[in-house]
């Protein structure tokens, strides 16, 4: 049976992924600060310097392209589970599928639609029951609605903030607090919800 994914573990997993990769990159640049290349006091020096710094950028660059391509990596994993269990599938029919031939009073429907949040086919056969005798729809947010809120969370909120702290610059705020912070704000957009 195909289950719908929690959301959290996959903030979590990309918070992770831009903090790891912060330190990784601002090892990187302590590193490359201690090697910048002095040859001697004359015009040619600040050539060196600058050919070094591009280097480094250049080097940066392709750290953070990697990180980013990890996380989007982790964006198109949870957009195919979410296409997962949108998909109706047979195997996911169980036995209670025939309390829905019974009369069922609002009660059991909802004890029902909550049995089964977690299982799309079943929770559409119990939605129609629900809908053909007038009683409450489960709201199932749709997975456009969860993965244009993913993305606008990485790409607004924790994208730039990582961005920040990958520069030569130090940066005053904590990355992974701020992290944390949009994901708590964020975290009831995901919530079930009547659309």
């Amino acid at each position: 049976m195909k289950t719908r994914k929690n959301i959290e573990p996959v903030m979590n997993q990309i918070i992770d992924e831009y903090s790891n990769g912060i330190k990784t990159i601002r090892k990187y640049i302590e590193s490359a600060k201690k090697q910048t290349i002095k040859l001697s006091d004359n015009d040619d020096e600040r050539t060196l310097e600058e050919v070094a710094r591009e280097k480094q950028t250049a080097k940066i660059n392709q750290m953070k392209a990697d990180i980013v391509s990890n996380v989007k990596n982790i964006i198109t994993e949870y957009i195919n589970s979410e296409n997962d269990f949108f998909t109706l599938d047979g195997k996911a029919i169980t036995d209670d599928v025939k309390l829905l031939s019974l009369p069922l009073n609002a009660e059991q429907v909802k004890e029902l639609q909550s049995r089964y949040k977690n299982n799309f086919t079943m929770l559409q056969a119990i939605n129609d029951y629900a809908k053909k005798n007038n009683l409450p729809v489960y709201p199932l947010q749709s997975k456009e609605s969860r993965i244009d809120t993913l993305n606008f969370w990485n790409d607004k909120c924790i994208y730039p903030r990582f961005n920040e702290h990958t520069d030569f610059q130090e940066s005053k705020y904590d990355f992974l607090e701020q992290a944390t912070a949009f994901k708590e704000s964020y975290i009831g957009k995901f919530e079930e919800v009547a659309e």
